[in-house]
């Protein structure tokens, strides 16, 4: 339970510094993913080790992923790797699903708000295909042609989402 408070804490933070200055801190992220790891430790044993390290590395490879095609910036697979390592497995699955959930939910309508919805979708599409169908091509993202997200907002919604799925069962 001391985890999922340094994790509701941990992407309120992120959330913030991402929103005013489109940055997420390492000095809040690897002592998170390090409290994670300690905590595991600490409350369960190396089996709990093990969780955290478990959830750490599905976080981290998912969004590595997505960071790797240019959806996202390299902070916000490290602070996913942080709510891996401090929620574990299999916490990290309803965090990570929740936040891409958020993260659609909130680049739609920010698309929307700024009039850029379809250049939107065509950036999804080349950056989904490129690899597959020849003559697609991939756009780097930049601020001209994409719309971009404080990514750390919908990973801090989707994870405050699944920390009350995980104590409150919500939505099973």
């Amino acid at each position: 339970m001391v985890a999922l408070y340094v994790l509701v804490l941990v992407v309120l933070i992120c959330a913030i510094t991402d929103l005013q200055k489109q940055k997420i801190y390492n000095f809040i992220t690897f002592p998170a993913i390090i409290a994670g790891l300690g905590l595991g430790l600490a409350f369960n044993g190396v089996q709990g080790l093990v969780n955290s390290l478990v959830g750490m590395l599905i976080g981290f490879t998912i969004f590595l992923m997505m960071h790797i095609l240019g959806q996202m910036g390299a902070g916000d697979v490290k602070l996913m790797a942080a709510v891996g390592a401090l929620g574990g497995f299999p916490f990290i699955l309803y965090a990570l699903f929740l936040s891409v959930v958020c993260g659609g939910i909130i680049s739609l309508l920010v698309a929307i708000w700024q009039g850029r919805l379809l250049k939107s979708f065509s950036n999804i599409f080349r950056a989904l295909f490129s690899t597959v169908m020849p003559g697609v091509t991939r756009q780097p993202l930049s601020e001209k042609n994409s719309t971009q997200i404080p990514y750390a907002c919908a990973v801090c919604l989707g994870s405050i989402g699944a920390v009350l799925e995980s104590v409150f069962r919500i939505f099973t």
